[in-house]
């Protein structure tokens, strides 16, 4: 009865690390042969949340250097207006007026205005480069951690495979030094704690 006991306890310790690493299991990554890191890099641009400000700058800086590169600072103008009294008591009150309103840069203004679109352009641009220099090295940090834990984990699984066959071994060991069950009873626990 003892030894039974005791072989059942033998089977479920050496069962115990297979059970513990499917519990443990995460889901599998598979590598993508035709994934390049420019590719990962592109897409992970896309996505980033930040990508959306960039995206702003880079519409902000265009609009400015456009504004710029106009000849008036504002649309020209053309307005009518007509005044009369003719259907009501036709005292003499008459009038036509048409505008044209043409603005016009101030002294210095385009110039600065074009500075400006420039210096837009220029922020975006080391904006977007700094982006993407971090959001670089963030990846490659990332792809590092994750070949580093794939490497921690294949070293687990050995150290694992090298503690149960010890266990095999000692066990073995064990019944041939201690043919009576009552002795690998009493041993085994003290074995396991150790």
């Amino acid at each position: 009865m003892a030894l039974t006991a005791a072989l059942a306890l033998a089977g479920l310790l050496l069962s115990a690390p297979s059970r513990a690493a499917e519990e443990h299991e995460e889901t599998s990554l598979t590598p993508d042969s035709q994934l390049s890191l420019p590719e990962l890099l592109e897409t992970t641009l896309e996505r980033h949340p930040r990508s959306g400000v960039i995206l702003a700058a880079e519409n902000t800086a265009r609009a400015e250097a456009a504004y710029g590169r106009n000849w008036l600072p504002e649309s020209p103008e053309l307005s009518g207006f007509h005044l009369s009294d003719r259907p009501f008591d036709d005292i003499g009150a008459f009038e036509n007026e048409v505008a044209l309103s043409l603005p016009l840069w101030l002294p210095g203004e385009k110039r600065a205005q074009t500075a400006l679109g420039e210096a837009a352009t220029s922020a975006y641009q080391s904006s977007r480069a700094e982006f993407r220099w971090r959001t670089s090295a963030v990846l490659r940090e990332q792809l590092w951690s994750l070949a580093r834990a794939g490497r921690s984990w294949e070293l687990a699984l050995e150290q694992e495979q090298r503690m149960e066959d010890v266990l095999e071994q000692t066990l073995s060991k064990l019944k041939e030094a201690f043919p009576t069950p009552d002795v690998i009873y009493w041993v085994l626990p003290v074995l396991q704690s150790g």
